[in-house]
């Protein structure tokens, strides 16, 4: 492998064959420049990238490849961090997923709404990968725009983190067709929410004894798994609903609501 400093040359000589570095401008020894070059096309070459499929096909690699690594490191109510590693998370993700499509959300519109952080990812993924369309909503938004995003994109459940359930629990009132509000914080289910942890535990419970329903499931690259919603700025303008799709990102649209 090369050095640093003939990595410096590699770097240096490349950037002057694109064109990148005019010719007056460089490093000592444009010969040495060269032959470290010609090296590295026989020696280093391109790094060997998997082919993902899916973002679920993204996360079974990950598990089977880098399988006991950390994926996450997370802190406690203690304070003190600990870490989640990929098949971990995999295995969390399909128990979650399980759950969901217990809950009859089979195709439906999930969204979430929290800050940055495990849960939010977790429950991104778990719908994405296998039960419907996620709604992803911008933790900013004023509870006005949150019931007016909730009942546009027709979402039938949420994910949501404690300083976001109150308002959640005030707009489901107005929101007949949302039946779920799930809370990341809950340890228990409650009145009005379901715990994101018990049904965790529920999920891992039904794969446990065999059901597969979610683990199998086949992911289709023509059906959009993600909306995308994009405020009205100003408010009377039309907004869009933008889905997006699992293997194709470039076939995203646009349309009028």
């Amino acid at each position: 492998m090369a050095e640093p400093a003939d990595e410096c040359a590699l770097e240096a000589w490349r950037m002057r064959a694109l064109g990148k570095m005019p010719p007056h401008i460089g490093i000592p020894g444009l010969q040495r420049e060269k032959e470290v070059y010609d090296m590295g096309k026989k020696s280093i070459g391109y790094y060997n990238v998997r082919k993902i499929t899916s973002l679920k096909d993204m996360v079974k690699q990950s598990a089977d490849k880098f399988s006991n690594y950390d994926a996450f490191t997370l802190k406690n109510s203690q304070g003190n961090f600990y870490g989640v590693t990929f098949r971990q998370f995999q295995d969390q993700m399909n128990a979650l997923g399980t759950a969901l499509l217990e809950l009859g959300l089979k195709n439906a519109m999930v969204a979430v709404l929290s800050e940055n952080r495990y849960e939010w990812c977790l429950s991104y993924l778990a719908v994405a990968n296998g039960v419907g369309v996620i709604v992803p909503l911008d933790k900013e938004l004023p509870e006005n725009e949150i019931q007016s995003l909730l009942s546009r994109s027709e979402a039938q459940a949420i994910v949501t983190s404690a300083s976001h359930l109150e308002a959640i629990v005030k707009v489901q009132k107005n929101l007949p067709g949302l039946k779920y509000v799930i809370s990341m914080d809950a340890p228990e289910d409650g009145d009005t929410y379901i715990s994101l942890v018990k049904l965790v535990k529920k999920g891992q419970a039904l794969i446990d004894s065999g059901d597969r329903r979610y683990i199998d499931a086949q992911i289709d690259p023509d059906v959009p798994e993600i909306l995308s919603l994009r405020l009205r700025i100003p408010p009377t303008e039309p907004s869009f609903l933008i889905p997006c799709f699992p293997s194709t990102p470039k076939r995203s649209f646009g349309g009028r609501h």
